[in-house]
């Protein structure tokens, strides 16, 4: 129903036992998709022709590419409202074998497979069977991106690091937003700091609603520091921002609006104990 509950679920494999994960992806998935096989099992369910040929005017719509029109014959454009919908029709045939097999060991997300157990050699014939059933429907996994691994040596899913500890933030999505915050490494005196730092927080809250958790983050410059301070203030986690409070005087600006923004920080009750061991804010 959502990457998140996909994620939870198999945290919860885990915590029942099953160390060893079998996961796979579709070779391109979306553009791989065979109209007559997805029509067909549509036809399976619905006696409704009108809706049917609807399905497939717009399964076959030109597309544009390449300064160009072009005949969509396969596939299902991807970012269409229709699109997942579709796609979760196209593998229901596998859901179910695997569902018999394996019952909520499996998991899928989009085309996005992960099937848990305690026993290697069963995800070894799992892997065989998956790759029959997508043969059946002209598809074949990404060889890159199949693996069986034990959850002990930690495994990545869906952006989540998980192990037998738990779950958080994998190091990819961490590095990911580190870097989308660089490009506020610089400011001008002429910028209007209050409306960046809302866009960061707008990005950095996107990320939090994601993992749940904003502590992995760690600012790389002054107005991502206020961002994440002013937002761990709002989450009402304000024990948090003393320590945020402590790293401002470890970035130098030259903007006045930074100096009043930090200042209404230090008014936060915890970090007001904080003020007098925080370094100065060197100012250029």
């Amino acid at each position: 129903m959502s990457a998140q509950t996909a994620a939870n679920k198999a945290g919860q494999c885990i915590k029942e036992g099953n160390l060893w994960l079998l996961k796979m992806d579709v070779e391109n998935f979306f553009d791989s998709i065979d109209h007559s096989i997805l029509l067909g099992l549509i036809e399976k369910e619905i006696n409704e022709k009108p809706v049917v040929r609807l399905i497939s005017k717009l399964l076959k719509t030109r597309i544009f590419k390449e300064m160009g029109l072009f005949d969509n014959l396969t596939g299902s454009q991807q970012g269409s409202g229709l699109s997942p919908l579709l796609s979760n029709i196209y593998l229901h045939p596998l859901d179910v074998i695997m569902w018999r097999m394996f019952k909520d060991k499996y998991i899928r997300y989009s085309d996005d497979i992960a099937i848990f157990c305690n026993e290697k050699e069963t995800l070894e014939k799992a892997r065989q069977t998956v790759e029959a059933c997508l043969a059946e429907l002209k598809l074949k996994p990404h060889p890159a991106k199949t693996v069986i691994s034990h959850v002990a040596g930690g495994i990545v899913y869906l952006g989540f690091f998980m192990d037998t500890r738990g779950k958080g933030p994998g190091t990819k999505a961490i590095e990911q937003l580190h870097e989308s915050l660089k490009q506020y490494d610089k400011v001008k005196k002429t910028d209007n700091v209050r409306t960046i730092i809302v866009d960061i927080k707008t990005k950095i809250r996107g990320w939090y609603n994601y993992y749940n958790t904003l502590k992995p983050i760690s600012p790389p410059n002054i107005l991502s520091l206020i961002a994440l301070a002013q937002l761990t203030g709002e989450l009402g986690e304000n024990r948090n921002v003393r320590e945020l409070v402590r790293q401002s005087g470890n970035f130098q600006h030259k903007h006045p609006q930074i100096s009043f923004l930090l200042g209404e920080l230090f008014r936060i009750p915890e970090a007001c104990g904080m003020l007098h061991k925080a370094r100065p804010v060197r100012f250029c």
